[in-house]
């Protein structure tokens, strides 16, 4: 989808000053959710023009205009114009089509990827269409691959060609993919690229700098577990352009959806409504792609599943969704942060790489292992302690036994320029007794990565090891530098690592399964155990717990609805009747069994009843933690 070309004036209010009048630096945020307090407005066509009823349809912008097209209540096309305000039909589409994303190269619109027909078994549009907004005339592009056509996937544009991600084969029956490909309008050209790390459809993708974002959407299927709003996928998958490579980020949208409206605006993409399986939303939330980090915008005034948007200067527009008064639109004011460069680092680990290891320090130590002793640093002191830690899975123990504390800085040169690699960063508190106060930044190639940045509370306690991964593209100087800043309290590191991440490169007809994650659940709660399918989409699968088939067991997700202490174990499945997960462990607790009485200067002993393996416990008084427990 791309931005409407749409100039508006803008000027923030004032900010508050002091009786010298300079500017009070905390008075204004600079990038309000809403400078003007008023949320999003609807906004009436001019001259009794209104958007027509439609959901699932998708806007992009040609010159100064938007065009709407597609969805399930019409085939008609639409042409708004921001200056007058004014909506007017163009024409009807070649065929009645719904669930694609379009994307505008040298003024023309390509719409790949959607779906036609009804509901659920729709079928995959198998050509390309070809808008041409100068003759107000479609005409038909290259027929699609045929094991690569899909619906209800998400595209972008990097470069003057077009990147398809994800979708369904089958409708809103279980056949999505992680497939990614390439399209070149000018040859007709079809590429096929590394998966994405997971399938998903009625998603939206959108580029920002070098990189593409796959945000929101589901494992739609009819008829099976989860259901048509159900098996909503949390996780935002990032593609970098310049190594090939994909990443995920480490914080999930805060409000799981599909059908939802996502505009990128500057460095943040928005998502808007949407639905899950309450029903059609009216939430709003940006990512920054920077951070990593979300915030909550003001609220849609209308529940809109399936609706479209378009970022236009200070302004971001949605319109239409599923509901009947949804055939309206909303604007809201929002002014854009700045694109980061291209260097910048996010949060969260490369996806399907292979690593190799160029640096590892031992801040403050000496060398152990693959850490070197200190070096490439320059400012502050050095600290250890004699105490037990309890270590990180990335780093030894004796990493976390010193740090270097203090505002200091590393650098490290000799890198590949614009290349992608893995930041390791390890951490342990040593002093503090609660969280909240031991806050401080950390900083990589000038932009921030971790603020209001809280070990005691992120690691739950002292003594206890903590590491935070990071994808991060070198600059043309092949350098890295890392600062580390004070906040309410001095910073501290104990030990960093990066490591060089290379595309793993597989076959079309393989397909590879992640580790499923753990569980630790408590008596009489579900829990259930799913598997990431990276490739072509296995045929069956079958879980085993200890090793021994489930009778039953055969979805690609395995739900238990109560589970008891006897459930504990460890479980994987098995695909195709030949490729195992590795095993992912169900820890199970109870409720913690106490003395009723207790005299006045006696003792107690508490104590939880559990089943599962590698199990760590805090006990917490009056939600502080307990030291030594």
């Amino acid at each position: 989808m791309c931005s409407l070309l749409f100039l508006v004036s803008f000027s923030l209010p004032a900010q508050a000053q002091d009786a010298d009048g300079d500017l009070l630096a905390d008075a204004v945020d600079p990038y309000p959710a809403d400078p003007f307090n008023g949320g999003w407005r609807l906004l009436p066509g001019a001259n009794g023009t209104a958007p027509l009823p439609r959901h699932e349809g998708d806007a992009c912008e040609v010159g100064n205009r938007l065009l709407l097209f597609g969805g399930r209540e019409t085939n008609l096309m639409q042409e708004y114009d921001p200056g007058s305000n004014q909506w007017r039909t163009i024409g009807p589409t070649p065929l009645a089509f719904h669930h694609g994303q379009g994307a505008v190269v040298g003024g023309l619109v390509y719409l790949i990827g959607a779906f036609s027909g009804a509901y659920p078994d729709e079928e995959p549009v198998p050509d390309v269409y070809i808008f041409d907004p100068a003759a107000a005339a479609w005409r038909k592009g290259p027929s699609i691959p045929v094991d690569r056509r899909r619906g209800a996937a998400a595209s972008g544009v990097y470069g003057g060609k077009i990147y398809i991600a994800g979708g369904n084969t089958k409708g809103h029956r279980a056949g999505w993919v992680s497939w990614f490909d390439e399209f070149d309008p000018a040859t007709g050209a079809w590429r096929r690229l590394p998966d994405a790390p997971q399938p998903r459809d009625h998603h939206r993708a959108v580029v920002i700098g070098d990189r593409m974002y796959l945000v929101s959407g589901r494992r739609t299927s009819f008829g099976q577990s989860g259901g048509v709003r159900g098996n909503t996928i949390p996780e935002v998958d990032v593609y970098d352009f310049a190594s090939g490579l994909w990443s995920q980020l480490p914080e999930p949208i805060p409000t799981p959806r599909a059908g939802s409206a996502v505009v990128a605006q500057g460095r943040e993409v928005i998502v808007a409504g949407g639905e899950d399986e309450g029903g059609s939303l009216s939430e709003v939330e940006a990512l920054d792609v920077a951070s990593g980090a979300w915030r909550t915008l003001p609220n849609l005034k209308q529940q809109r599943n399936g609706p479209v948007a378009v970022a236009a200067g200070n302004q971001i527009f949605v319109s239409g969704g599923q509901n009947p008064e949804n055939a309206s639109q909303e604007v809201l004011l929002l002014p854009p942060r700045p694109v980061p460069p291209p260097e910048f680092v996010t949060p969260g680990r490369p996806m399907n790489t292979a690593l190799t290891r160029v640096v590892s320090v031992n801040c403050g130590g000496p060398r152990v292992g693959p850490f070197a002793a200190e070096a490439w640093f320059s400012g502050g002191w050095v600290e250890e302690t004699n105490s037990a830690i309890a270590a990180a899975e990335l780093a030894p123990e004796v990493v976390f036994k010193t740090r270097r504390m203090g505002e200091c800085a590393y650098e490290f040169g000799g890198l590949d320029p614009l290349q992608t690699y893995r930041l390791d960063l390890h951490f342990a508190e040593f002093s503090a007794d609660a969280g909240g106060s031991g806050t401080f930044e950390v900083w990589a190639n000038g932009e921030p990565i971790l603020q209001d940045f809280d070990v005691f509370r992120e690691a739950g306690g002292r003594c206890r090891g903590l590491t935070r991964e990071f994808t991060m593209r070198t600059g043309a100087d092949g350098k890295f530098k890392l600062e580390l800043r004070a906040g309410r309290a001095q910073p501290f590191l104990c030990g960093w690592s990066l490591f060089r991440a290379s595309p793993i490169p597989s076959a079309a007809s393989a397909f590879s399964m992640a580790r499923p994650y753990d569980v630790l659940a408590k008596v009489g709660d579900p829990a259930a155990f799913g598997v990431l399918v990276s490739g072509r989409q296995p045929g069956s699968f079958q879980w085993r717990r200890n090793g021994a088939m489930l009778k039953g067991a055969t979805a690609p997700v395995l739900r238990l609805n109560s589970v008891s202490l006897a459930n504990a174990g460890e479980f994987g499945v098995l695909a195709d009747g030949k490729v195992a997960s590795a095993s992912a462990r169900l820890v199970v607790i109870g409720r913690p069994v106490y003395s009723s009485v207790v005299v006045k200067g006696g003792s107690t002993t508490l104590r939880v009843p559990f089943a599962g393996s590698n199990v760590r416990f805090q006990w917490f008084r009056d939600g502080l933690p307990l030291a030594d427990t």
